[in-house]
């Protein structure tokens, strides 16, 4: 369901894939609503330093630091079987521009692999 269609506004609204944007969705967020997001570049961080000096809405993202011992412990779970990959579909290296379309489309299901292939 797509929130913004609602009419509805939110306290909090969590973008964990990047789909959406602050300037979207800040009309969505109640009077002292915070967006958050995984996906920040510069212009998240530009609104972040805006919104933290005038107050109200606010926009908090940032990166999370890669650590060693993290991935260490996904690998773990996936290989307990704890956590398991969902392929959606999966493109040769000559046809990453298909895949990109098709992951624009909006429609995935899962990841979307391109399968590179080092000649020996």
């Amino acid at each position: 369901m797509d929130f913004i269609k609602t009419g509805e506004s939110y306290d909090i609204i969590f973008d964990t894939a990047g789909k959406t944007s602050f300037s979207k969705c800040k009309s969505f967020l109640k009077e002292n609503g915070i967006y958050l997001s995984t996906v920040a570049g510069l212009p998240q961080f530009a609104w972040m330093m805006t919104t933290s000096v005038r107050g109200g809405k606010k926009l908090i993202g940032g990166l999370a630091p890669m650590r060693k011992d993290d991935l260490l412990f996904l690998k773990e779970l996936i290989e307990a079987g704890r956590i398991k990959s969902v392929i959606d579909r999966s493109y040769p290296l000559a046809q990453v521009a298909a895949a990109h379309s098709y992951v624009e489309t909006g429609h995935k299901k899962g990841s979307v692999v391109i399968t590179v292939i080092q000649p020996i």
